[in-house]
């Protein structure tokens, strides 16, 4: 869902969370669509933390809960902006890297 990489014993608790909150993908054993790359290589756990810090839910607070991080209307917008990121993406065809998409991106918000 937010396009970070998690550890095994990890994974369980986010399973449990659900799939409308938490998709959790193996790297070994599961197929991988395109839209779910892209939202790994767009996504990436720096930005997630960055993101979490940005709007007090950072996972060095005791009191932010995984389910917080996950049930807050930031964890919503987080989730819907990565997902509509990446719709951006697969349209504008090919995939040209991170900063090739980031600056496509800006420059369309910039004509709007």
């Amino acid at each position: 869902s937010y396009g970070a990489l998690i550890c095994m014993m990890c994974s369980s608790k986010h399973r449990g969370l659900g799939v409308n909150y938490s998709k959790v993908r193996s790297l070994t054993m599961d197929h991988w669509s395109v839209e779910q790359l892209l939202t790994m290589m767009e996504g990436g756990n720096k930005q997630l933390h960055e993101f979490f810090d940005r709007h007090d839910l950072s996972t060095k607070s005791k009191n932010n809960t995984m389910e917080k991080r996950y049930l807050t209307k930031a964890a919503r917008f987080y989730r819907h902006g990565i997902d509509k990121h990446v719709e951006k993406i697969v349209q504008q065809g090919p995939y040209q890297g991170r900063e090739a998409s980031r600056m496509a991106y800006s420059t369309s918000c910039q004509s709007q």
